[in-house]
């Protein structure tokens, strides 16, 4: 039967076990010399197990019993707990970062390294290229207004100019195609829960300035990128059940903030329904949101041609916002397109084309004449 210093082994095994990852991960010294403070716990404990008498009915047992527990049956579990404990924390401290190395994984690559934040094939692909290069003309903005600070939902008047909408709806209608919901990682189609038609906008100069202009709005905020955009259109009877942006919350990654913006507003119905928002008491409110008529608790964001609302789903902590549950309502006659304009954050994510862009040599005002002159 294991003795008081074998179930405290124990316990420092499992201490190491749960630390292993921060170790793994930001190699922090303070862990590293709990970890050691493990093992000479450990030592101690196997120490004092074979030098004390178990109980006072040991001493009294046969000297063929005395000989015959010093043989392979004498390896105890306090030793084998032990050995299994210095053999984890080699591996931790010393194996793991060599073999990584070892086989190339030591550099950054295209999902980043472990410090950098991995991010996956898919996530990537879905993700916005920044162009370092990009100019865009000013844009002004109308007034804006803060409906909730808890969570952050902001009113955007005039976020995209006429101009804007009207070319992000001619760059989306050739590619629109029956909106899909997914269940249990399975996409498929489903009108009781999402009727409308979707297309993944094309990246023309303008909607790349747009794609800045929503990363500007929240402060450029580190290792937070815009998403593809995508375009919605709901026709008669066209809606989208209530839902979350997120599907899992984390302090680590996730959706973390969401823009709808409204590309045409020709139509009855279709509002974008917050039950869980609590409803703004000002009369001048009504020209964004619902009021009076049919009462719904929450609140109900009218349909308005180039206006936004821009809501945060994540609290600092990680966890999400049971406020952020929202739905799209039936279009009682004429058609809404809308504009989803989604933020990823991945905490540590650096994109590859960061990491590895370096400055341009400077040209000399020859090299410069020479270039001049092969493109004249």
């Amino acid at each position: 039967m294991m003795g008081g210093e074998g179930v405290e082994l124990l316990f420092s095994s499992f201490s190491l076990f749960s630390t292993c990852e921060a170790v793994w991960t930001g190699l922090d010294w303070t862990v590293v010399l709990h970890c050691i403070s493990c093992y000479f716990v450990a030592d101690q404990a196997m120490g004092f197990s074979s030098s004390s008498p178990s109980s006072p009915s040991s001493s009294r047992r046969p000297a063929s019993a005395s000989s015959s527990s010093s043989g392979p049956s004498s390896f105890s579990v306090v030793a084998v707990a032990q050995y299994a404990f210095v053999a984890l924390a080699a591996y931790v401290l010393a194996g793991a970062p060599l073999l990584e190395m070892l086989g190339g994984g030591g550099g950054a690559s295209l999902e980043g390294s472990r410090g950098a934040g991995a991010m996956s094939a898919a996530k990537m692909e879905s993700i916005a290229p920044v162009d370092a290069n990009l100019t865009c003309a000013p844009h002004a903005f109308g007034n804006v207004h803060i409906l909730s600070r808890e969570p952050l939902v902001v009113y955007i008047e005039g976020f995209l100019s006429p101009e804007e909408t009207d070319e992000v709806v001619a760059l989306s209608t050739p590619f629109f195609a029956p909106s899909t919901v997914f269940s249990s990682g399975v996409e498929r189609l489903d009108p009781s829960i999402r009727d409308s038609h979707k297309a993944r906008v094309p990246r023309s100069h303008a909607v790349q300035c747009i794609e800045a202009r929503a990363r500007g709005f929240q402060g450029w905020r580190p290792f937070v990128f815009v998403e593809r955009l995508w375009a919605q259109r709901y026709g008669p009877g066209g809606h989208y059940a209530y839902h979350f942006d997120w599907s899992s919350a984390s302090s680590r990654m996730g959706r973390i903030s969401s823009f709808m913006v409204w590309l045409g507003d020709a139509c009855t119905g279709g509002g974008t329904h917050f039950p869980r928002l609590r409803k703004p008491s000002g009369a001048e409110w009504c020209r964004f949101v619902e009021c009076g008529g049919e009462e719904r608790e929450g609140v109900v964001f009218k349909p308005v041609k180039g206006n936004a609302v821009y809501w945060e789903n994540f609290r600092p902590d990680g966890q999400g916002y049971e406020e952020s549950w929202h739905a799209g309502l039936p279009v009682l006659s004429g058609e809404k397109i809308g504009l989803n304009i989604w933020n990823w954050f991945q905490d540590g994510y650096v994109p590859a084309e960061e990491r590895t862009q370096e400055p341009e040599p400077e040209q000399t005002q020859e090299q410069g004449q020479g270039a001049r002159e092969k493109t004249d």
